[in-house]
Order: structure tokens, then sequence, then C-alpha cells
């Protein structure tokens, strides 16, 4: 079974055929006997599936180990005493290459 956090990225060619770019798809689960479709909850790439423009990641912006995002409020004061608030977001490497799991031509008794 495929962890619950993990949603496929489909490989797509580009025009010079030799360059590959990945789209985050929607990832079909089987839950209490119904098949639905989840999303992820973030915004980053999520928003692709919700109606927005497709979110286009190169393949050598995936490395093999993966990727962590991690998204952080900020506040900062200015010289006149203003406030300033904003969301970062930091991206680091992956714990190390994993298994998602997904099977592919396996046949089940």
């Amino acid at each position: 079974m495929v962890p619950d956090n993990w949603y496929p990225l489909a490989a797509e060619p580009l025009p010079d055929r030799e360059s590959v770019r990945l789209r985050l798809a929607p990832l079909a689960r089987v839950v209490d006997g119904e098949t639905t479709t989840e999303l992820p909850l973030g915004v980053l790439l999520a928003g692709a599936l919700r109606g927005g423009e497709p979110v286009w990641l190169h393949e050598e912006e995936v490395p093999r180990s993966g990727v962590v995002v991690v998204r952080t409020n900020q506040r900062a004061r200015g010289p006149d005493g203003s406030v300033h608030v904003w969301t970062a977001r930091a991206k680091g490497t992956g714990g190390g290459e994993g298994s998602s799991g997904l099977r592919f031509d396996v046949v089940e008794e």
C-alpha cells in the first residue's frame, strides 16, 4: 500500500525529446470500498489539481533522496516599529531513497 503522504509525479517529455518535466497527478485510493481521489493538503503542488495552473518540476529538482520543503511564518519589526509578516519556505534534502510500496504487474490470488 502506498503511504498517504506520497503523490505521483507523472513524467512528460519536453519538445527537445531529451529533457523530462514532472507533473503532479491525482492518486486514486480505495477507502471503505469506495474509490476517492485525494489531494495534498499543501498549496505548492495541490493548487494545480484544484483548478489552478499546472505546476511543472524539472526532473533534476527531485533527486532520488527526495526533497523536504518546510514552511514557516516569519515576523519582524521595521526601523519605525512597523510589523512585517510573511511566509517563508526552505527546501532541503530528503531522508534518502524510500519505497512507495507501489507495485506493477502483480497478480494476487
